[in-house]
């Protein structure tokens, strides 16, 4: 029985479903293998010959409905399968033409205006994409009164593709204008859209390292939503509900909470017990969730609008909240308990056995981007484990071989080989200036001030306001759309990085290189050299080259703003650190007073070594008073010398430097004023001496003495 006309188009369509599904099924597969790749191409290339086969052979059977719905799915597939952009924006402006002539097309012709954009935005040229802002503007004019959720969703995609080109107050203003629009009338048909806004809107705030406790604000306004209105809470999906609980807990991290992060950590832990036991969370292995967003046609009739959001698999999601756990604790990795590193390790684990598990129907291009931020996840949790051995003094004993450091070894190798494909390098650039920074840190922990100062320079390089050759720029062409992709792959993207002193890791590169700086001008001066000398030109220069740097680092350290820190935590941290450095440059700064030291409790339990290094220079800096008996002013001078050495011992439980010297300050103390200590006191001070001394160093006062 020969087949009628509508029942060919029929058939038509549910074998370009079939066969699009049947290509998804070899998508994980494709990443490693040509072959299944070739057969994923052939599903595909013959799933796109049965639409085309429909809108032209059979054009003049299709109704105006069935022709823009095919249309619709024939762009959609061009534009994510295949690099036709081209031919897939002449599918979306055909299927929005069709359209135009009936009202009753509404709800086609929004979903083909929004894939026309997303198609425009990627092939276009102009500067900052204008004629794709232009266009999106257009829609956003053309949206009718009775459809706000409309007009926010648009709001919320101009902040999403062009936000990168708004200064921070108006991307903070954007994003308040599209969560007061929603919150007019949140209902079941724009409560998901209303939360993805207010997460978007509380990150925004992290980022731009606002006030924590205006952070801490906008999130509870969230919560408290969530919480007021169990019924609605119940609509979301689950992933929705494990970012919340996520972001939570990086909020308590920013606020260096970690009582409540403990317990927050209790919650998470159960959230994820709860979901591994539930399959019908539907979350499992899907990388993307969807959302519904209500809308009205021309005919005032409720419709929804279906919307993807790209995010995590459930397992995936475990070991981001592991990672986030692990480096929570980082602060107080000196106290030796190894819990950073212990959390990484779990993370590792789970990602190494995602990496055997086989992820549902999925395209080769979600899988490509998949595996790489899953191999960026892999980099940063090694790159954070390392960092935790050298706070907690083990970085020794671990060599090269050792599997966290071989893969940050091997991609320096592959990055300075070029071996990177496109998409790799969208990924990957921002891991650079992280590496490099934890190159210098452990070639200055291990002596060789020469190799951390050339990481240092290269990572000041890479984040200078000033356009160098390892500017990003130099890298990629186009940088709003590597910018917008970086988004989609977690990153904060190339064209939000901060610049110069405002970059966090520029500033601490540059404290740390002034330490160096200043320690080979103290090498350089204790090595001077004779004018008559045969290297004394060569000397000479080296101590130009120290002095011009340090002059240069130091003028940098009076222009940070500490201000712009969120946390007080961090003000304190960078302001302590600064002042200590300020006293290392200028030897002829006047003593430290009572008011440097009012906020320093606030700090001891995260950092007690800067602690120790701010009494230290107390000590040595100490004055006495002549307003004061002589032994009041030598028993201040002590105790700062006392506080330093506890300060010391906190944060290293074995003998260390600034413990040794705080000792044989007091130890000098004692011997220049014997008359106002006894003999006990003073062996005591000796057998603390032997204790802290650092191998093979024997102290010529000490040995004097005896």
């Amino acid at each position: 029985m020969p087949f009628d006309s509508q029942q060919k188009i029929t058939l038509l369509i549910n074998a370009s479903d079939h066969l699009l599904e049947n290509a998804h099924k070899f998508g994980y597969s494709t990443f490693k293998s040509q072959s299944r790749l070739n057969t994923y191409n052939r599903y595909i290339k013959s799933s796109l010959n049965c639409l085309i086969t429909l809108v032209t052979t059979y054009k003049s059977s299709l109704d105006t409905s069935t022709e823009s719905k095919l249309c619709y799915k024939l762009a959609q597939l061009l534009f994510s399968e295949t690099s036709s952009f081209d031919l897939a924006l002449e599918y979306c402006t055909r299927g929005i033409q069709i359209c135009a002539r009936s009202g009753d097309l509404y709800r086609t012709k929004i979903r083909l205006e929004l894939l026309s954009f997303e198609i425009q935005y990627r092939e276009d040229r102009s500067f900052g994409r204008k004629s794709t802002l232009k266009y999106l503007n257009t829609l956003f004019d053309q949206v009718p009164e009775f459809s706000p959720n409309l007009r926010s969703y648009l709001l919320f995609v101009k902040y999403r593709y062009f936000g990168m080109n708004f200064s921070e107050e108006q991307r903070i203003t954007l994003l308040e204008t599209c969560i007061n629009d929603i919150a007019k009338l949140v209902n079941g048909e724009n409560f998901s859209l209303y939360c993805l806004v207010q997460l978007e809107y509380v990150k925004e705030l992290l980022n731009q390292h606002k006030p924590i406790g205006n952070i801490r604000a906008a999130f509870e306004r969230l919560q408290y939503k969530l919480e007021s209105d169990d019924a609605l809470s119940c609509l979301l999906p689950v992933q929705i509900r494990a970012s919340v609980l996520l972001l939570d807990f990086i909020i308590l991290s920013q606020e260096n909470n970690l009582e409540d992060s403990k317990s927050k950590i209790v919650i998470i832990s159960g959230f994820i017990k709860k979901i591994s036991q539930d399959p019908s969370s539907g979350w499992g292995q899907n990388l993307k969730f969807r959302i519904d967003i209500g809308l009205q046609d021309l005919h005032n009739h409720s419709f929804r609008m279906p919307l993807d959001v790209s995010w995590l698999t459930s397992k995936e999601f475990v070991a981001l909240a592991y990672f986030y756990f692990g480096v929570s604790y980082l602060p107080k990795s000196w106290d030796g308990h190894n819990r950073t590193e212990k959390l990484l390790f779990r993370c590792q684990t789970i990602l190494e056995k995602l990496d055997q598990e086989r992820i549902g129907v999925i395209s080769p291009v979600d899988m490509e981007k998949n595996v790489l931020s899953r191999r960026l996840m892999s980099l940063l949790i090694n790159s954070y484990a390392i960092l935790s051995s050298m706070q907690s003094g083990h970085l020794e004993e671990r060599d090269v071989d050792n599997p966290f450091n071989k893969q940050i070894v091997q991609f320096i190798e592959d990055y300075d080989g070029s071996k990177f494909s496109s998409q790799e390098l969208v990924v990957y650039h921002k891991m650079v200036p992280i590496l490099f920074y934890l190159w210098a840190l452990y070639y200055q922990q291990n002596g060789d001030f020469n190799r951390a100062k050339y990481y240092y320079l290269k990572v000041r390089e890479l984040h200078s306001s000033i356009h160098n050759e390892l500017s990003a720029e130099e890298f990629f062409s186009d940088s709003m759309l590597v910018t917008f992709l970086q988004l989609g792959s977690g990153l904060s993207g190339s064209m939000f990085e901060s610049k110069g002193l405002k970059s966090e890791l520029y500033v601490v590169c540059t404290l740390n290189l002034l330490s160096i700086v200043l320690y080979e001008l103290f090498v350089l001066r204790e090595n001077a050299v004779l004018q008559t000398d045969s290297g004394y030109k060569q000397y000479i220069g080296k101590l130009s080259d120290s002095l011009n740097l340090k002059d240069l680092l130091t003028k940098e350290l009076q222009n940070i703003d500490i201000s712009k820190k969120s946390s007080t935590t961090d003000k304190l941290l960078l302001r302590y650190t600064v002042l200590c450095l300020e006293y290392a440059a200028d030897e002829s700064k006047e003593c430290l007073t009572d008011k440097d030291f009012q906020d320093i409790d606030e700090i001891s339990h995260i950092s007690p070594f800067l602690v120790s290094v701010m009494y230290y220079i107390a000590g040595k800096t100490f004055k006495f008073s002549r307003l004061r008996p002589e032994v009041d002013n030598i028993n201040s001078r002590v105790k700062l010398f006392s506080k330093s050495y506890q300060e010391s011992m906190k944060s290293l439980a074995h003998p260390n430097m600034i413990g040794y010297m705080s000792t044989l300050q007091i130890y000098s103390i004692i011997r220049s004023y014997r008359n106002y200590f006894d003999e006990k006191q003073l062996c005591a001070v000796e057998q603390q001496l032997k204790e802290l001394r650092p191998m093979g160093r024997e102290d010529s006062n000490v040995k004097q003495e005896k």
